[in-house]
């Protein structure tokens, strides 16, 4: 029974690490970091893209209330609780201080697609991915400071998680049903 979890700290190394492996700027991976919801965000360097998980929400469309068989003997099965799936609303922000970076940074980026399949090791360490989509709302919002403008852009993802803790529970198991009429 190994907890296959995947949740906000696995998402948030999983988007580090591809964000990283597919934006680059001058042929070097780009600074990515998770924005803290209690602080404003800054960044003494740029271009630099930040992550944010915006909310949490339970996926009834994707709960199987029913546990699953994962084991068997000739008189018992071995049970296992269905796993809790989850959609997590990301906001990524692209920040630069040139409006070249931020087209090189969103050309990268929007080279993906609107959907993709996230790479991410869940809780145990074990290899699975992540679908992630679009919600479609890119938005930008430049902001000007002491005569400087800082370029900002921003775009929300869901992205399908789930809580699987891997319970498992052993039950008899009926090998024939016994009919009485009466």
């Amino acid at each position: 029974m190994s907890d296959k979890s995947v949740w906000l700290e696995q998402v948030d190394t999983a988007l580090i690490n591809f964000i990283r492996s597919k934006v680059k700027i001058n042929g070097n991976p780009v600074k990515v970091v998770v924005r803290k919801p209690e602080d404003d965000f800054y960044s003494e360097e740029y271009p630099v893209i930040s992550i944010y998980c915006l909310y949490d929400r339970f996926s009834r469309e994707r709960y199987e209330p029913q546990d699953i068989v994962v084991g068997m003997s000739t008189d018992t099965l071995v049970l296992e609780k269905s796993a809790m799936p989850y959609d997590l609303s990301y906001q990524i922000d692209f920040w630069a201080n040139y409006q070249s970076d931020m087209n090189s940074l969103l050309k990268q980026w929007k080279a993906l697609g609107f959907w993709f399949n996230l790479p991410v090791r869940d809780v145990s360490g074990e290899e699975r991915s992540c679908f992630v989509r679009s919600k479609g709302d890119f938005n930008k919002s430049d902001i000007f400071q002491a005569e400087k403008r800082l370029f900002h852009s921003f775009e929300t993802y869901l992205i399908w998680t789930e809580i699987d803790e891997g319970e498992q529970e052993e039950v008899p198991k009926i090998t024939y049903p016994i009919v009485t009429y009466s």
